[in-house]
């Protein structure tokens, strides 16, 4: 099972859980806004900063890691029929 933290109106979490909806990958989203989950976040990788993706023993922060995780782990598609995603540049940091 793979699982998100993420802050509500980070444009990061949403490219991060863009892909995973893109590729049809079920996960389990985690708002550090929930005091529960943002204390989780801080034990797992020890900063306030989002998205944090988490399946079995890989663990990390970056949302163009992520998706590059994605892409290698879960999607069967030739490379021109990826879906693109990206975010918009000068978009603060999400922590």
């Amino acid at each position: 099972m793979i699982t998100l933290y993420v802050k509500t109106g980070c444009p990061f979490s949403a490219k991060a859980m863009a892909a995973l909806d893109a590729y049809g990958v079920d996960y389990e989203q985690r708002n550090i806004k929930s005091a529960v989950f943002l204390k989780e976040l801080m034990a797992l990788g020890g900063k306030k900063q989002t998205p944090y993706f988490v399946h079995g023993d890989e663990q990390f922060y970056e949302s163009d890691r992520i998706v590059a995780y994605v892409e290698e782990h879960f999607a069967d598609i030739p490379e021109e029929g990826k879906p693109r995603v990206h975010m918009a540049k000068n978009d603060a940091l999400c922590d």
